[in-house]
């Protein structure tokens, strides 16, 4: 059986929408050589990467994360982007969050998922300690180098 990612983000809203606080999530879903995917809040992305390259790439649209609406309550299916893109063998699909897409260069999310054992399930954690680390230091990262943007300072 195949689902609908976006059938199936609406029935998982559904279920917590009485929830307080801030909702984000993606779903994905393959037919054959199709990925579809489905996804709500601009801090949730979903990228193939092929021969080390992003083929392609979802992310939520919405206003920039310094300001509201964001830094108010959000997730909502109004919020909800899909996408689908044509899949090959030994595609790296990839669903991050906005520990990853704050912290780490998309060129080195590439390096990272691509080397190594395509399997290792390790990767995951991987990513997550370059993240912490990078957020830790004082090179610039994709956050702050937006944030600095719209004004924020760290002085």
């Amino acid at each position: 059986t195949v689902y609908d990612p976006y059938s199936l983000l609406c029935s998982a809203f559904d279920k917590v929408k009485h929830l307080e606080g801030r909702a984000m999530a993606a779903t994905v879903s393959i037919e054959g050589n199709r990925l579809h995917c489905a996804l709500m809040d601009q801090l949730v992305g979903i990228f193939v990467i092929r021969a080390g390259l992003i083929q392609f790439e979802l992310r939520g649209e919405g206003e920039n994360y310094f300001f509201p609406p964001l830094l108010q309550q959000f997730g909502n299916l109004d919020q909800v982007v899909t996408g689908s893109t044509e899949i090959q063998h030994n595609d790296a699909i990839v669903v991050v969050n906005e520990g990853i897409l704050d912290n780490v260069e998309k060129q080195i999310l590439v390096e990272k998922v691509m080397v190594g054992d395509r399997h290792d399930k390790n990767k995951a954690k991987m990513l997550t300690q370059i993240a912490s680390q990078i957020s830790l230091g004082i090179a610039p990262t994709p956050f702050s180098v937006e944030a600095q943007k719209v004004g924020f300072t760290w002085e």
